[in-house]
């Protein structure tokens, strides 16, 4: 199962601008999503980390517009985010998961835990 094909586009948490109009550079943050797994997001931004070390890799330069640099810390939850369903149990926040009704949690149709692979983050050698 690949973790980002099973989430998609709606387990993918947001950017927002954090940073005062006028001011340059802009940044971004990340929003984060109330009932996502702390361990799925920690293996999504070490996945994100590893795009430098492709251009690095291939000697390759980004083409087209920079995006804005991102902060990837959390400052606040998207509270209007839904829930993903019949993802394995261990894909949602505990406390989130533990805090829904058993008719929420039923709904949810939760799949058997399946293994996170741990991946660190990467670190550019420059």
């Amino acid at each position: 199962m690949r973790v980002i094909e099973r989430l998609n586009i709606d387990g993918m948490s947001e950017d927002e601008t954090n940073t005062p109009p006028g001011v340059i550079p802009k940044v971004t943050r990340r929003v984060g999503l109330p009932w996502l797994s702390p361990d799925i997001t920690q293996l999504l931004h070490a996945m994100e980390s590893f795009m430098p070390a492709t251009y690095e890799e291939n000697l390759t330069v980004p083409i087209g517009n920079s995006s804005l640099p991102r902060i990837l810390e959390q400052k606040r939850t998207a509270h209007n985010s839904i829930a993903i369903q019949k993802l394995p149990r261990n894909w949602y926040d505990d406390t989130w998961y533990k805090a829904n009704s058993s008719s929420a949690c039923a709904f949810l149709g939760v799949r058997k835990a399946f293994n996170i692979p741990h991946l660190e983050p990467y670190h550019s050698r420059s």
